[in-house]
């Protein structure tokens, strides 16, 4: 979720899911000017595995984040379709994501669905906050609706959240390069067996009797000549 990075209002924030299980791993939330963002949202992504970037571009803030990736050369950044009824990517694809009336309903109601069915696992009090504010508001016109959260409430970190489970639900497709890799388990490793000693006995022996001299040496000038 991208803002414009000025104090007392809107925040940035960048929150990580594992692709695997929703599960929140990390979460940045600051002021922070867009281009800036592109650069910390960069370093971000790289430390987890390369993640996949989703960066809000509606608005004209995103597109200077989105442009600063770019210019830094992070190869995994979202791409939406023109039209959600496309099954392919077009040459006319876009980077980041577009939030307007329609899309935003269907990203909060991709959060909805995983909080209901308890398929999202997060462990900080300040996203459980915003989430517990966050509502909707039937506007002037009495036919549409905005979601934001309420008596003046911060969204940034609900929104964040919105734009990564609804790619996850909508694009899984884009998230199988990690379905081969567990992410919590250390790798194993082979230890290969340790090669004979090129020595024969007498000159393991010999060796042997000079370190345990030169030990007894080293002791004995440490405590002042008594060994």
């Amino acid at each position: 979720d991208v803002a414009a990075g000025l104090t007392g209002r809107d925040y940035s924030c960048a929150s990580v899911l594992n692709a695997q299980t929703f599960h929140l791993s990390a979460q940045l939330h600051c002021h922070a000017n867009p281009l800036d963002w592109g650069v910390v949202c960069v370093a971000l992504g790289t430390k987890y595995n390369n993640a996949l970037l989703i960066p809000e571009r509606t608005g004209g803030l995103g597109v200077g984040t989105i442009a600063k990736m770019r210019e830094i050369g992070y190869w995994n950044v979202f791409r939406d379709l023109t039209d959600q009824s496309q099954a392919t990517y077009t040459q006319d694809a876009l980077f980041g994501i577009d939030t307007n009336i329609r899309s935003k309903a269907q990203m909060i109601g991709c959060l909805q669905a995983v909080i209901k069915d308890r398929a999202i696992t997060i462990y900080c009090a300040e996203t459980l906050e915003e989430l517990r504010a966050f509502g909707q508001e039937l506007l002037p016109g009495g036919i549409t609706y905005r979601f934001r959260g309420e008596g003046g409430s911060n969204d940034d970190r609900v929104m964040s959240l919105a734009f990564a489970v609804y790619v996850g639900l909508s694009y899984p497709h884009l998230l199988k390069r990690w379905e081969h890799k567990e992410l919590h388990t250390a790798p194993t490793m082979e230890i290969e067996p340790r090669p004979a000693s090129p020595f024969a006995d007498q000159d393991v022996t010999i060796w042997k009797d000079l370190h345990a001299e030169l030990k007894r040496d080293e002791r004995t000038r440490s405590t002042g000549g008594f060994g």
